[in-house]
């Protein structure tokens, strides 16, 4: 009681002191959170305010001049004493539905502020006391400079929980078979490493009491350098609480180290208790722990102890699972039982002989021969990962979980641990638990609601038309971003990347959609089509649509192309196609007339009825377009208009809006964009011709709910994410 009282007290003094107007400061980064992307780095730091004196911690971005400075930057491994101008800019909130949000994020870190770095005044440098000397830093320049990228990559990983340098198609493969807890030091890691270092002392002539003051001293140092993650700190305790229990021979259980370590962990930062990490890694250890008492004490063969801890650690995690992630890996009590022993007992031995041998022998013949070996090991791990992991395939998506589904599924739970504990009812409660599993995994379809989303991508364009009951899902372009010639060292990690991965994919399993039936590209410009690649690995497209001529353009022939090897349908079309139509809903294409180039005005034109209103999506038609279409359809009318080109003054025109007389105007665009789009006078047309105007910079994402029967659902025929 004193614990939760203690965490409500914190939530209460987790505030920010600063304005916001503040602007002049001095700042002492913290090496270890030095993050660098091409010509921007960042990190975190202690920022003082030269005015009022007020101290508090803030996440900084600074964008470097030269390359020069990147390798200083690269270099730093002790704190940095910085005399800075910049502007505090509040973190963002989510602005989709499902997307991770960065506030509450940092948040959590006690970190309220991004400081933007303009003017970088005075540098002075700490000395490199043991107390400000960062050695993990160190250890990792030293691991980078004597090993092969993909070594040194698994090393810092699977040793020290540095996860940075992973290669993303290696990280969401291990998700997608529901390991990815492989790259986060666990118990298993440190049981193992504790066994093994056991072994070598008492081998070498030390007494079993020696050896144990020895683990109690060398633990707490070990930590430090994996950087007293969540699970380390939580193993490593536990562990270390154990040990002197034993010295001390007092009755200690495992139980009692779990539960003094959660409360020392919440009273050290109470914000951990709301993070992902710390709830799969106590929740796991806790159930672990209960049932070795007796179920798993009962199994003796090994295989089927460790299928047994593979369905229980699936089965406990799943709920949580699906809250974060709205999805969950079938496959992971297989891929556990093949992939854990290969990592525990071959590779992690491998990486530690390795790390021996680097601070020790360096650089001799033997030990650049037994790198390539680790190397060419580490690259067949590499390739059974990829052959086994299908992702869409072994993965169920939910969307956001219903909670009455989630407290099923949580009493079902409960009920089968414990008629498996007690031998009793266990045909019935697994039954009863397999139902509540399939409920879940079938929830998208017992959705009757269906909605259209202009998603925000920032810059781009991305709309999502949902039918009820998961009866057809359509995507209108998947936005991307421009890239723009620079210089090697400027360049940072594949934008386009980050929107599918962090905006879109997100967004669409938050709806419960893991098959797209039609992606539909209006044009072949970047910030339409540039996350297409990437979203077609996380999510089954089942035809590709757009305007004839499309193709014109290079970049989006080459991942036509790789549609076709795919074997995915590939569709392009002109006025008169049907892009889909089902009893109270379709959508057709109105425009272009003939094949194109792919340019703005070769935009296919959707009309279509969806709901109670008759819509139009434009894409980034242009001023001719919009004449010829007018032109073509003198009678069209509209309820709702998707605004052409992000509200460029290219697009909607006079003519266009007073014919179609729209009641609202949607607008796709980006925050702070260097286009400055909208423009002042699209909005000022839009109001003299009575459009109610909805835009993503503003608002987020923009939402329309509607039923089976056409009806609109809600209060509002409108809902945006940021209110």
């Amino acid at each position: 009681m004193l614990t939760i009282a203690f965490f409500y007290l914190y939530e209460g003094v987790n505030q920010t002191n600063f304005s916001g107007k503040e602007q002049h400061f001095q700042v002492t980064v913290l090496p270890d959170s030095i993050r660098i992307n091409g010509d921007q780095v960042q990190f975190y730091g202690k920022a003082t305010c030269n005015q009022t004196k007020q101290t508090e911690k803030v996440i900084a971005f600074y964008r470097l001049k030269n390359e020069a400075e990147q390798l200083y930057w690269q270099r730093i491994d002790y704190p940095l004493k910085l005399v800075v101008i910049g502007e505090l800019i509040l973190p963002e909130n989510n602005r989709n539905y499902g997307q991770f949000n960065y506030r509450q994020y940092l948040s959590q870190e006690n970190c309220h502020w991004i400081l933007q770095i303009s003017t970088q005044k005075e540098t002075q440098l700490q000395l490199k006391s043991l107390g400000s000397f960062s050695y993990r830093k160190k250890l990792f320049h030293i691991i980078d400079q004597k090993l092969p990228i993909k070594v040194a990559s698994y090393l810092k990983a699977l040793l020290f929980s540095e996860r940075n340098d992973l290669s993303d198609d290696l990280v969401k493969n291990l998700k997608a078979l529901g390991i990815v807890h492989l790259l986060s030091i666990s118990g298993v890691h440190l049981q193992f490493l504790l066994n093994r270092v056991k072994y070598f002392l008492l081998r070498i002539g030390f007494t079993a009491e020696t050896t144990g003051y020895f683990l109690i001293f060398i633990f707490p140092i070990y930590g430090y350098f994996a950087g007293w993650t969540v699970s380390v700190f939580r193993a490593i305790f536990m562990l270390l609480i154990s040990l002197i229990a034993e010295k001390l021979m007092l009755r200690w259980s495992s139980l009692d180290s779990w539960s003094v370590v959660l409360i020392i962990a919440i009273w050290l930062n109470p914000s951990l208790i709301v993070t992902l990490g710390f709830q799969l890694s106590y929740l796991l250890s806790f159930v672990m722990i209960l049932l070795s008492q007796n179920l798993f004490k009962k199994k003796q063969d090994s295989i089927i102890e460790s299928v047994w801890i593979s369905l229980v650690a699936m089965l406990v995690s799943i709920p949580i699972l699906v809250c974060y992630f709205h999805e969950f890996s079938w496959i992971s009590i297989v891929a556990n039982i093949i992939v854990v022993p290969l990592v525990v007992h071959g590779l992690i031995p491998l990486l530690v002989i390795l790390l021996m041998g680097l601070l020790t022998i360096g650089n001799t013949l033997l030990y650049t021969n037994f790198i390539k070996v680790v190397q060419f090991i580490l690259m067949l791990f590499e390739w059974l990962i990829d052959a086994i992991s299908f992702r869409s395939f072994y993965s169920i998506v939910t969307g956001v979980p219903f909670f009455y589904l989630l407290f099923v599924l949580f009493i079902s739970l409960l009920v089968t641990f414990l008629a498996w504990e007690s031998q009793k009812w266990k045909g019935t409660t697994s039954f009863i638990l397999l139902c509540s599993f399939t409920l879940l995994s079938f929830q998208p379809i017992l959705q009757p609601y269906g909605k259209v989303v202009v998603i925000d991508v920032g810059q781009g364009d991305a709309l999502l038309i949902k039918q009820p009951f998961n009866k057809g899902n359509y995507l209108i372009d998947t936005g991307g971003a421009f890239h723009f010639k620079q210089e090697k060292w400027k360049q940072k990690i594949d934008p386009n990347h980050r929107i599918a991965e962090k905006i879109l994919i997100p967004t669409l399993k938050a709806e419960g959609i893991s098959n797209l039936d039609k992606v539909v590209i209006t044009h072949s410009d970047t910030d339409h089509m540039g996350a297409l690649l990437d979203l077609s690995k996380e999510i089954k497209i089942q035809e590709l649509v757009f305007p004839k001529g499309g193709t014109a353009k290079k970049s989006f022939k080459e991942i036509v192309n790789q549609f076709v090897q795919k074997e995915i349908k590939v569709t392009e079309v002109l006025k008169g196609d049907v892009l889909f139509q089902t009893n109270n809903t379709y959508l057709k294409v109105l425009y272009p007339f003939e094949k194109g180039k792919g340019e703005n005005n070769d935009s296919i034109v959707a009309y279509g009825k969806i709901g109670e209103f008759h819509w139009l999506f434009t894409g980034d038609l242009e001023k001719e377009g919009e004449e010829q279409l007018i032109a073509m359809y003198p009678t069209l009318k509209v309820d709702v208009l998707k605004v052409g080109h992000h509200g460029s003054n290219t697009s909607s025109h006079e003519p266009f809006l007073k014919q179609l007389e729209p009641k609202y105007g949607l607008i796709s665009c980006g925050e702070r964009n260097r286009f400055k789009h909208p423009r002042p006078e699209v909005l000022q047309r839009l109001t003299k011709y009575g459009v109610n105007i909805y835009r993503t910079d503003k608002s987020g994402a923009i939402y329309y709910q509607f039923d089976s029967k056409g009806e609109t659902v809600g209060t509002h025929l409108f809902e945006t994410m940021l209110k």
